[in-house]
């Protein structure tokens, strides 16, 4: 089989106890707080913005507008989940991505969402409400390398 051609972002979380309900494993809603982290490293690491910049400065937010979460087996406290993103779609507004997260090549969960440029309508910046605008050059030039042109949101 023929490697990809696009870039998947790598990240990694240790499981630890606040991560875990009484069973041991992660609760649900804590493997959302890592995908959110993992395209808040992913702005930052690999598209070089990173979210203060992005919310503060450019005054932008990406909010997520649809998530789906298949978990495939349990994971434990003090293991090391290993997440790859890549992006399925990137439209005018707005970018899909896949996110995986494994333990030693063992898929754990699997996720697909889609997430929309916006300008911020930060209330702490005096915006009144928020409204898609079109993805940046600089970041739409910097998603490319991690679609992948094989995959569909479909």
């Amino acid at each position: 089989m023929a490697e990809p051609t696009f870039e998947k972002f790598r990240t990694e979380y240790t499981v630890h106890f606040r991560h875990c309900d009484v069973a041991g494993i992660i609760f649900y809603p804590r493997y959302v707080e890592m995908i959110s982290d993992t395209v808040e490293r992913w702005f930052d690491l690999g598209l070089g913005c990173n979210f203060h910049d992005l919310h503060l400065v450019r005054h932008l937010g990406v909010p997520t507008v649809h998530l789906d979460i298949d978990y495939k087996a349990a994971t434990t406290l003090g293991e090391v989940l290993t997440f790859d993103l890549w992006l399925t779609r990137v439209s005018r507004r707005s970018f899909s991505t896949r996110i995986e997260a494994s333990v030693d090549g063992e898929v754990r969960m699997q996720v697909r969402s889609t997430l929309v440029f916006i300008r911020s309508g930060n209330a702490f910046l005096g915006e009144d409400k928020m409204t898609s605008v079109s993805i940046p050059d600089d970041l739409r030039n910097a998603m490319t390398r991690y679609l992948d042109q094989g995959q569909s949101d479909d």
